[in-house]
């Protein structure tokens, strides 16, 4: 569990506090709150990290080759930007 949801595995692609509840009360017949469940993942160190979502049909060799000829979008901020009173 700690590696991670698995579609195949589990029917889901990222653990929520709702899953990992139902998972516990299943394998060890213990019923924690919302509140309490978060507390607990958080003691043991786990965290909200998810990965960015990939399009299966995406192109990495097409984004690369965009991200480099692309023109820069946005103008620099000015380097000092006076204080208001």
């Amino acid at each position: 569990m700690l590696a991670g949801a698995d579609l195949e595995r589990d029917g889901i692609v990222a653990y929520r506090i709702l899953d990992i509840r139902a998972l516990v009360a299943r394998e060890f017949g213990v019923d924690y709150s919302h509140g309490a469940m978060h507390h607990l993942l958080h003691a043991i160190g786990c965290s909200w990290l998810v990965p960015r979502p990939r399009h299966p049909k995406g192109d990495a060799e097409a984004q690369d080759e965009f991200k480099k000829n692309s023109r820069k979008w946005s103008m620099s901020s000015p380097t000092n930007i006076p204080a208001s009173r």
